[in-house]
């Protein structure tokens, strides 16, 4: 005990003196730097066409979007459908929609896809779904080569940009009309949020 007093207070001494003697102001510099948010662009519009339109039930359209080889292209399917599933017709006349997103390259992001229409309460509605790769159209190579699914949440996915700034994304889902009387005269829409955060 003796001893750890002699050793602790003059250090304790020697620092009160030292700052007192020695104290001056000092200015430090911050800087930050910002990035551009994340660019989407439509490439092609989800269509569920003509032919459900009479129909009651749901039409399940899954999104494709292919496992891409590091030496290989991104594969998007231009029209999907399952029959099985509900009123869905067939491939041919319904299109997911493709989306194209730019960025800071290799910046992880957060992809969520997000429905505005209750599906429930009125006569028709609709909620998306998707996949998502870090691969541009014209890419050959990505720092990873599986799809990603992205369902209809606030959570969403993450995942990284392309090592260039790129990634893609394709959008399906499912079409409810809980009505035989709607009216067709005009094309019936339905928006949803693509939110894509760093």
């Amino acid at each position: 005990m003796n001893t750890m007093m002699k050793v602790v207070l003059p250090l304790a001494i020697a620092a009160s003196f030292s700052a007192a003697v020695n104290a001056e102001p000092t200015t430090a510099t911050v800087q930050f730097q910002t990035v551009a948010p994340v660019q989407v662009f439509e490439t092609q519009v989800v269509d569920f066409g003509k032919k459900i339109m009479k129909k009651r039930g749901d039409c399940v359209a899954e999104p494709i979007l292919d496992d891409v080889a590091d030496t290989a292209k991104i594969v998007v399917s231009g029209a999907l459908a399952d029959p099985a599933a509900g009123i869905c017709d067939g491939a041919d006349d319904i299109l997911q929609g493709t989306y194209e997103l730019s960025g800071v390259g290799g910046a992880a992001v957060t992809v969520k896809l997000i429905g505005e229409n209750d599906r429930l309460g009125s006569d028709w509605g609709f909620t998306p779904k998707g996949k998502y790769i870090p691969l541009g159209v014209t890419e050959t190579a990505s720092g990873a080569t599986a799809a990603v699914p992205v369902d209809n949440s606030a959570a969403g996915v993450t995942n990284a940009l392309s090592a260039a700034g790129n990634g893609y994304l394709v959008v399906a889902g499912t079409l409810t009309i809980n009505n035989d009387a709607l009216d067709t005269s005009a094309p019936l829409t339905s928006t949803f949020t693509i939110d894509v955060v760093y």
